[in-house]
């Protein structure tokens, strides 16, 4: 037991992944690719759940729940032209060091 005190928390990981998938076959780079995809899916939905959370707050988007379904995230269509403002590209001619 003393070897699996002593894990790194990548080590850790791919155990996880054998354990969960005893039966699968991988290289070094399958395992890193896989490393990859699943880092970047956690990152995209934790900053993903921060900009909606901001946006409601903002009024931008609202929200609602349905029971058997997770929160919804809609348009506040009162508030579509200065969502529109916010996303569009600055005026020709202008920089961002223009603002």
């Amino acid at each position: 037991m003393a070897a699996l005190a002593s894990l790194n928390e990548v080590s850790k990981e791919i155990l996880r992944y054998y354990l969960t998938y005893p039966d699968a076959c991988e290289t070094a780079e399958g395992l890193a690719r896989w490393r990859l995809i699943q880092v970047h899916v956690e990152r995209t939905v934790r900053e993903t759940n921060e900009a909606v959370v901001d946006l409601v707050r903002r009024g931008l988007l609202t929200k609602t729940t349905r029971r058997g379904v997770e929160v919804l995230f809609m348009m506040n269509r009162e508030r579509a032209a200065e969502a529109r403002t916010l996303v569009e590209d600055p005026p020709a001619g202008k920089t961002d060091g223009d603002r």
